[in-house]
């Protein structure tokens, strides 16, 4: 090929490198990063809105307070934007990894998925202020395991439903996420999609730990990012699902009828 001929370097040469596999999952790291620093509550507010979610409810740029200026129906929009630009990012590195390979089959699907969402909590085109990360984290979950994605769905409105503190369920979540993660039949074998490790591979394989590991960093990140919350909990001020988004929304009967 004329790249190789450019480069003056033999590829076979090149193959099985520490120096190839480290250089190929930096480049996969940024170009994920810059793909998740287009932050979609931000770039959405300044078009539609003509001013930055950031400036208004709590200032944070994510689904949660687009919902509060904008309705619950926008606000589930953005999530699903955010979670799929993970997810569609990480396909789109596996089908290099196993259809197009030189040098992409050393790149780590788990880590395009979490520089997808570190894109999105500091996104570089945005000063670094960007969101907190949840509809991203459940799109790093949909890669790895779309069976877990929807049991976490599920999880992360019942809890809401019962406590009424979107907070809450999200911290919640990531403790069930990483729970899942240790679970052998989610986190590798049939039921698992783009990350898997590889069949026959579990708590004595060190390729098992790659997608908890990153699961517990991105939990952590996820958690912190929400410690304001947690202290408005702790002093009982955190504001409620229902009075600071479903109040937009006259029509849905849901979380309506269930008192604060």
């Amino acid at each position: 090929m004329l790249w190789k001929r450019f480069f003056h370097y033999n590829y076979s040469i090149m193959e099985n490198t520490l120096g190839n596999i480290i250089g190929f999952n930096i480049l996969a790291f940024i170009i994920a990063y810059l793909i998740g620093s287009l932050n979609t509550s931000i770039l959405v507010s300044k078009k539609m809105m003509k001013e930055d979610i950031r400036s208004s409810g709590s200032g944070n740029a994510g689904a949660t307070n687009m919902a509060r200026k904008t309705g619950f129906g926008a606000g589930m929009l953005i999530s699903f934007i955010d979670w799929t630009k993970v997810t569609l990012t990480a396909f789109i590195f596996w089908i290099l990894k196993t259809q197009i390979k030189h040098g992409f089959d050393y790149v780590y699907i788990q880590l395009v998925a979490f520089a997808v969402f570190a894109g999105h909590i500091w996104p570089i085109f945005f000063k670094f202020k960007g969101g907190k990360g949840v509809s991203a984290f459940l799109g790093f979950v949909m890669a790895w395991n779309v069976v877990a994605g929807l049991l976490v769905i599920i999880f992360f409105w019942v809890i809401v439903y019962f406590v009424d503190k979107i907070s809450f369920s999200s911290i919640s979540m990531t403790i069930f996420i990483v729970f899942l993660s240790l679970i052998p039949w989610f986190n590798n074998g049939m039921l698992t999609t783009i990350m898997s490790p590889g069949s026959g591979c579990y708590f004595d394989c060190v390729h098992f730990w790659i997608t908890p590991g990153f699961t517990l960093l991105i939990s952590i990140l996820v958690v912190v990012k929400h410690r304001e919350n947690i202290k408005r909990m702790i002093k009982k001020e955190e504001s409620s699902f229902r009075q600071s988004v479903m109040k937009r929304e006259p029509g849905c009967k849901l979380f309506k009828n269930k008192k604060s």
